[in-house]
């Protein structure tokens, strides 16, 4: 845990990194390695360890050292960070930051009841389980905003459809993908929302359970008996294995997503919609890990007294309650991330 800490640090603090040596360069290659040094700071290990005036050397955009009798080289740049802090940076492990978004097919009164992706993908646009976003990852202008916030890292996917695909860690600096990308296939992503799709089928979100439920079986037979057919259910079956994230909109999917991982023997890292204090009940003391929005409701205009008649109290309570979800689900022994 410690080195994966001190790792964090560099993607905020390094200025520089080498490129890739399976890319050629326009002139002469420098093979100098400048090292930094960071002293006088108070360094930050986690939420509860810090060391003060501390020395942080950082090579390559990596740090070798971090203490404070460091011994610092003479050829060394020195930065002098004298009442300033230092602290890991965040990670957000769901996002879409470097994936193109999906363009929604205009709306036609002709029924759509086949695919429209080419080659030998699953029949229904809203299972896309072969989509590799670290093929699709080119970063953008926005990491700048994401680093404003303290993130360092990302882990980025295609926000669309039922099987989503595999989702990409990347560093959110400003070189290219080749110097960003840090490990592909992170996790595997899964929603009970057909998304951009508009085939007819699932038109309800019982369909859209019982599709995700036979396309797993699907995978899994298509596996066992050699079928080489369907790209679309083979990367599902891989898919499997890693670990895996699940979008729901609302308290009572976890029942659902609890069914799933009870049928297909899985373990789903639930991203939430804010309001899973509602079933606190039926997770406490589980060990499960949640992922948090922090955009909690608005204030609702109740300065007229005949229109607040229509505001409801569910409405009013969830508004009152929501930005304690995250305090009220890690008091019943439950993992938080936030994103």
């Amino acid at each position: 845990m410690k080195k994966l800490v001190l790792y964090l640090f560099s993607v905020l603090l390094s200025s520089t990194c080498l490129a890739q040596e399976n890319f050629p360069e326009n002139g002469v290659k420098s093979v100098y390695n400048q090292l930094h040094a960071f002293v006088n700071a108070t360094i930050h290990l986690n939420s509860e360890q810090h060391i003060k005036r501390s020395i942080l050397l950082i090579r390559d955009g990596k740090i070798i050292e971090v203490g404070p009798q460091v011994q610092i080289p003479a050829y060394a740049t020195i930065h002098n960070l004298e009442g300033a802090h230092i602290y890991p940076s965040f990670i957000d492990v769901f996002s879409s930051y470097g994936i193109p978004k999906v363009a929604k097919d205009s709306w036609s009164p002709k029924p759509q009841v086949k695919s429209k992706n080419p080659g030998a993908f699953s029949w229904n646009q809203a299972l896309k389980p072969e989509y590799d976003a670290g093929v699709h990852f080119v970063p953008n202008k926005s990491a700048s905003d994401y680093r404003r916030q303290g993130f360092g890292l990302a882990s980025s996917f295609l926000d669309d459809g039922i099987a989503r695909g595999t989702s990409v860690l990347v560093k959110l600096g400003d070189g290219s993908a080749q110097e960003e990308l840090e490990k592909t296939n992170s996790f595997a992503h899964y929603s009970f929302d057909k998304g951009s799709s508009r085939q007819n089928y699932p038109s309800s979100y019982m369909g859209s359970i019982a599709l995700l439920r036979q396309s797993i079986y699907d995978a899994i037979w298509a596996k066992h008996n050699g079928d080489q057919n369907n790209l679309s259910l083979l990367a599902l079956h891989n898919n499997l294995s890693l670990n895996a994230i699940i979008e729901i909109d609302n308290h009572h999917a976890i029942n659902n997503v609890k069914d799933l991982e009870d049928e297909f023997k899985m373990n789903f890292i639930i991203k939430g919609n804010g309001d899973e204090y509602q079933s606190l009940a039926s997770i406490e003391n589980t060990n499960r890990t949640f992922i948090l929005p922090l955009n909690f409701p608005k204030p609702y205009d109740v300065s007229d007294p005949y229109e607040s008649l229509n505001l409801s109290l569910k409405k009013m309570k969830h508004w009152e309650l929501a930005p304690a979800n995250a305090s009220l689900l890690k008091s019943q022994g439950l993992n938080i991330v936030f994103t």
